[in-house]
């Protein structure tokens, strides 16, 4: 589940959550604003009622990530993360950096790694697999959590983001024989978290 505090609506009422929301009740988009006035318990409310309308639609979910990086990036997030990861026990995707080593002992199932190939230059189907093959063949043992953002040609998705070649590319190479081929070369099991 991709947990977002920025630049949409809020799950709950935003007078609840005062510190994370404009005058119009919209969360706040500019990043270092939202740094400035975050109270922390405020997050974690917004953020429990994004998981609680999850789960109530029967869903179950594997994992919790941060939208934009957030959770990571915000000090003041990082606590709030790990907080909902042992509430709901529920794994976190965890960026492979010490600051993380702590989260990760005491939320069971967060990833070794959380890694993702964006911005590459040239933007190709196959500099897209020369990106991905250096990621997967340096990742070793252990669990780690690829973030893509794979999406079909389709007009919609050309017309609405501007982003769409990125999209469509990694789309493409998740469905072709190269991608199955680089999985098995470096004994990579896809699953759910």
């Amino acid at each position: 589940m991709h947990l977002i505090l920025d630049g949409d609506r809020p799950v709950l009422d935003p007078a609840k959550i005062p510190s994370i929301v404009d005058e119009q009740g919209k969360m706040l988009s500019d990043v270092s604003e939202l740094r400035k006035r975050l109270v922390p318990r405020e997050a974690f409310n917004e953020f429990s009622a994004q998981i609680d309308a999850v789960q109530k639609k029967g869903l179950k979910i594997s994992h919790l990530d941060s939208h934009r990086g957030l959770c990571f990036l915000i000090p003041a997030l990082r606590t709030v993360y790990r907080e909902l990861g042992l509430t709901y026990k529920i794994p976190l995707a965890l960026p492979a950096v010490f600051l993380f080593g702590k989260t990760r002992r005491f939320v069971p199932g967060s990833s070794d790694s959380l890694i993702g190939a964006y911005d590459i230059g040239k933007e190709t189907i196959e500099s897209r697999l020369v990106r991905y093959e250096r990621m997967i063949k340096f990742l070793g043992r252990g669990k780690h959590y690829c973030f893509s953002h794979a999406a079909p040609p389709t007009q919609s998705v050309k017309t609405g983001l501007g982003d769409f070649a990125i999209r469509n590319n990694d789309y493409a190479l998740f469905s072709s024989p190269e991608w199955k081929n680089l999985l098995v070369k470096y004994q990579v099991r896809l699953s759910p978290m």
